[in-house]
């Protein structure tokens, strides 16, 4: 996951514990962590952060502190840990990790999701204003002074150490072998359905305005097939319908003798559709020479953290092309141009319906931009130190992510010249690792900072 620029910084600490049937809890407590101020939000007395904020600060720790941790421990954050699939991410206020009662309520244990969705590079680091269950990690509950209940005695023997609840969070790994093994205590809101393990990183879709829409009162001429979903009726255009909002619910029937038969003054919204999705290929041929080729490339495709990164990030900078080629910022997703359709309307073209026009979320394409630029920039570093030795396992594997880095974003690299290939997984050197390169790899670019000058 990326990274955001760190700004001033805060020490935290961590609690991670990793429950496993057939094995003991493993228990890793992290102190003194640099955390941005910008990843932390206090909402009432707490602050809160996120799951994804809080992993990515522990990989960079890993890596920078050299300290011995439980190698279970370290796989899991590390995300080498061989049942990551069967995970799943779960939080709590107090440190109580006995079995019998670690899930209970009023302990505020929660689960937040499935693991392997925090390893995406979409997962949100930054908290939002309002709490957010399916990503938000408050801090622990307690004080150092001696209170009755035995479970907040671990304030009192870690505050030497500089442990204190306001800035201490809790992550617990469970394998998802032991949730069927216990009953689970969770508060759940009368009007949400219990979600145990939510699906966290689905796009999440800004919704740009529509072109010109028809007046309420035209859709009383539309017929329910005329309501269904857009497909573009144009033979030159490989394009799915661009722009589209929900199709509105079929109209209640009228009485036959209500019916009109008149024709609406007014375009079916699926014909105006039709016009836009035409006009909008028809200019981007005539303003992009290639088009043909690059309308494919840039058309999306999703993949998750283990997918091959060259196609995905090739796909990424066309996207990004044929806005720049239309004079439309990609930064600004209400950067726009009028657009002449072939019934005499005139619509208003925003980056936000251009990027649906190709099946973009707004949200993926920004994020993804945030990363890649991270990347472009650590391209440009060097290494600082020798080649690590092959015993270096650790080091090795962060030096071969960044060659494959270096190779991708090199000025005649496949992603800055169309004309250059993919990389091979059977070419020589940098290249062989540019194939190698899964999107779960651009997490360690804050890590490899280190490394590089």
């Amino acid at each position: 996951m990326a990274m955001a620029p760190a700004g001033s910084a805060q020490n935290i600490s961590c609690h991670v514990i990793l429950k496993e049937s057939g094995h003991a809890d493993s228990s890793e407590v992290f102190l003194a962590i640099p955390f941005p101020e910008s990843y932390l939000v206090k909402r009432r007395s707490s602050q809160c952060t996120t799951v994804g904020a809080l992993i990515g600060s522990l990989q960079s720790y890993l890596v920078s502190s050299h300290f011995p941790v439980d190698p279970r421990i370290s796989s899991v954050l590390n995300g080498t840990y061989p049942h990551l699939a069967d995970t799943t991410v779960a939080t709590t206020r107090t440190p109580d990790f006995a079995e019998g009662t670690y899930r209970h309520c009023d302990n505020g244990f929660r689960m937040v999701g499935a693991y392997s969705s925090f390893l995406d590079d979409h997962t949100p680091i930054l908290p939002s204003a309002d709490f957010n269950p399916r990503t938000d990690v408050p801090a622990a509950f307690g004080t150092p002074s001696r209170l009755a209940d035995p479970k907040f005695a671990f304030f009192d023997v870690w505050e030497a150490m500089d442990i204190i609840p306001e800035f201490h969070f809790i992550l617990i790994f469970i394998v998802n072998d032991m949730l069927s093994s216990q009953s689970i205590d969770i508060p759940v809101a009368p009007d949400q359905p219990l979600d145990i393990l939510p699906s966290l990183m689905a796009p999440v879709d800004i919704s740009g305005s529509d072109f010109i829409q028809p007046p309420p009162n035209a859709l009383s001429a539309l017929s329910p097939s005329q309501t269904a979903p857009f497909t573009s009726q144009s033979s030159s255009s490989t394009l799915s319908s661009p722009f589209s909002s929900p199709p509105p619910s079929p109209l209640p029937s009228r009485p036959q003798s209500r019916n009109s038969h008149r024709a609406s003054p007014y375009p079916s919204r699926q014909t105006q559709q039709g016009f836009e999705a035409d006009a909008l290929t028809e200019l981007c041929r005539t303003k992009i020479s290639d088009f043909e080729t690059l309308q494919a490339i840039a058309k999306f495709s999703s993949g998750n953290s283990k997918s091959p990164f060259a196609p995905l990030a090739r796909s990424w900078y066309a996207m990004q092309h044929i806005l720049s080629k239309l004079s439309l910022d990609p930064a600004v997703q209400n950067s726009s141009f009028s657009l002449t359709l072939s019934n005499g309307e005139v619509a208003t073209v925003t980056t936000v319906q251009v990027l649906k026009h190709f099946g973009w979320s707004p949200n993926t394409f920004s994020n993804k931009r945030s990363i890649y630029a991270k990347a472009n920039g650590l391209a440009k570093r060097a290494w600082k130190d020798n080649i690590p030795a092959e015993t270096d396992t650790a080091v090795q594997k962060l030096y071969h992510i960044y060659l494959g880095i270096r190779f991708l974003w090199a000025e005649s690299g496949p992603l800055h010249s169309r004309s250059a290939s993919l990389p091979s997984t059977e070419a020589p050197g940098d290249e062989k690792w540019a194939a190698h390169l899964k999107q779960a790899d651009l997490n360690k670019c804050e890590v490899l900072q280190y490394y590089t000058q």
